[in-house]
């Protein structure tokens, strides 16, 4: 949301009017960047910004609709489709973006992951020299560090799982994996590629006839994980390998 609002102010003059699909927040910040909040679309507003607020109601999608049919530019903050809670995912920030293009037959400027201005911001904020983007989806976070050129680190403990990293397309591969954010405190797990095999600390992954073979037995998480890294390097090296077998017996990650 401040990406979105330090964004629009170098975009927009000062007084131009905003109709916030969004929570509270997100209105407060637009309106101290000294932008117009307004609530319709009648009252013919410059932009549509959305952004996530799970008790946002329908009225408001109706107005957005509106609003950018008749003119305005339409803006979010991310486009993340789901959220993790600890019940399971819920729909995220893309979801009601999904609403509004359903109906516009487009998709709107994103300010968020993956797209660059959030973490360029970031970077310039806190004057990073050596940054790591941490994160738990591989379409908007390890995608948005790619895009920005800067290191990432994907995290179990959210969206997206093992599958999901081992079937990951070249714009989404992270830097380095780790169980969770503590993973940051740990040295980096370091995979070597040889012919036919790849291994990760004590773990070992081979390529044969009937696809990806685990060599060794991994017992704990951090083995498994070293396990799993191993697999990525030769599933990314080549996507028609058969990984089932391998990621059956992780069993200790998601």
């Amino acid at each position: 949301a401040q990406v979105a609002a330090s964004a629009l102010a170098k975009e927009l003059p000062a007084g131009a009017k905003v109709l916030v699909c969004g929570s509270d927040s997100l209105a407060s910040l637009l309106s101290d960047a000294g932008f117009e909040i307004v609530d319709s679309a009648q009252a013919q507003p410059d932009v549509v910004i959305q952004g996530y607020f799970p008790t946002l109601n329908w009225s408001m999608f109706e107005e957005a609709a509106l609003a950018v049919q008749g003119g305005a530019a339409w803006y979010a903050t991310n486009s993340d489709a789901t959220r993790p809670t600890d019940r399971g995912l819920v729909p995220g920030a893309g979801a009601a973006i999904a609403v509004l293009a359903t109906v516009l037959r487009r998709q709107p400027t994103i300010f968020g992951k993956p797209y660059r201005p959030m973490l360029a911001e970031a970077i310039t904020r806190t004057r990073a020299q050596r940054p790591i983007f941490v994160g738990d989806r591989l379409d908007t976070d390890i995608e948005g560090a790619v895009n920005a050129g800067i290191d990432s680190l994907l995290v179990f403990s959210g969206a997206h799982g093992k599958k999901d990293l081992v079937t990951a397309t070249a714009h989404a591969h992270p830097s380095y994996i780790g169980a969770d954010v503590t993973a940051l405190l740990r040295a980096p797990r370091i995979a070597t590629l040889s012919p036919g095999q790849a291994v990760c600390g004590a773990q070992k992954v081979r390529v044969t006839a009937e696809g990806a073979s685990l060599v060794t037995q991994p017992d704990g998480v951090e083995e498994q994980l070293d396990a799993l890294w191993a697999l990525a390097q030769l599933a990314w090296q080549n996507p028609e390998l058969a990984v089932a077998a391998v990621l059956e017996r992780l069993d200790l990650i998601g």
